[in-house]
C-alpha cells in the first residue's frame, strides 16, 4: 500500500515536470518566433497617395491628400515623399487618378500658371490697396490674412467697417515704397469698401486660431485594401 501510494506520488510530480518543461518549450518557441519576425520586417516610408478620386483638371490641394505607409523597399523612386508635396499643390492633374493612388509629379501640369480669377472664391472680386509698412503691421501681413477694414469720415462719429477680409497677396519693395495688397471681397463687401475708399482706413488683423497641417492622417495598411 505504501510503495502504491509512493509511485502515485512520484507519477504526479513527472506529470507536473513534464507540463512545467512543455509550457518553458513553448513559451521560448513563441520568443523567438515573434523575434525573427520583428527581425524580418522590412522598414516603412511614408508616402503621399490621393485619399480620392480625382477627375482630369482637378486643381489639387491638400484636403485631397494623405501620407500612407509603404515597405521601403517596393517604393518607386518616382513617388512623391511629404517634403515635396508643397510643389504640386494648387497644380492641375493631366488625368484622372483614383483613391490610394501615390503621387508623382509626372501626374501634374507643372508649366502651369494659375491666374487671379482661379484664386478667387466664387462671386469674388479682387480688389488692390495702397498701404504702408505700418498698415501691414510692420511687414508682417501675408497672403491668405484675415483682415477687417476700418475708417471714420471726418466730421462724423460712426466708424465704416468691412470684415473678414482675405488678403491675396502683398506686393512691393521690403523698405515699404510702393506697396499695396490685393483682397478678395464679395459682393456686399465690394460696395462697403467702394464707400470708403479715400479716408483714412486701418487694417485690423484676425487671428487664424489653430491650424491644421495640410496631412490629415497617416493610414497604415497593406497596400491594396482600400
Amino acid at each position: 500500500m505504501k510503495a502504491k501510494k509512493q509511485w502515485v506520488i512520484l507519477l504526479l510530480m513527472s506529470i507536473v515536470l513534464t507540463a512545467f518543461t512543455l509550457w518553458l518549450l513553448r513559451s521560448y518557441l513563441n520568443y523567438e518566433t515573434a523575434k525573427r519576425l520583428k527581425a524580418e520586417t522590412p522598414p516603412e516610408q511614408a508616402i503621399v497617395v490621393f485619399n480620392q478620386d480625382l477627375k482630369a483638371g482637378t486643381l489639387v490641394d491638400a484636403s485631397m491628400l494623405s501620407l500612407r505607409q509603404y515597405p521601403a523597399h517596393l517604393v518607386n523612386p518616382g513617388w512623391m515623399t511629404e517634403d515635396y508635396v508643397g510643389t504640386i499643390l494648387d497644380l492641375p492633374i493631366k488625368r484622372a487618378v483614383t483613391a490610394g493612388s501615390p503621387v508623382e509629379e509626372t501626374q501634374f501640369e507643372l508649366n502651369y500658371q494659375k491666374r487671379m480669377a482661379d484664386r478667387l472664391p466664387e462671386n469674388h472680386w479682387a480688389i488692390t490697396l495702397p498701404v504702408d509698412l505700418m498698415q501691414l503691421h510692420d511687414g508682417q501681413l501675408q497672403p491668405d490674412d484675415r483682415v477687417d477694414l476700418v475708417s471714420k469720415k471726418p466730421m462724423q462719429d460712426s466708424l465704416s467697417v468691412v470684415e473678414n477680409l482675405r488678403v491675396l497677396s502683398v506686393n512691393g519693395t521690403d523698405l515699404g515704397q510702393g506697396m499695396s495688397v490685393t483682397l478678395a471681397v464679395s459682393a456686399k463687401q465690394r460696395f462697403r469698401l467702394g464707400q470708403m475708399i479715400g479716408d483714412g482706413i486701418q487694417w485690423w488683423v484676425r487671428s487664424t486660431g489653430k491650424r491644421q497641417p495640410w496631412q490629415t492622417y497617416e493610414r497604415r495598411s497593406a497596400i491594396l485594401d482600400w
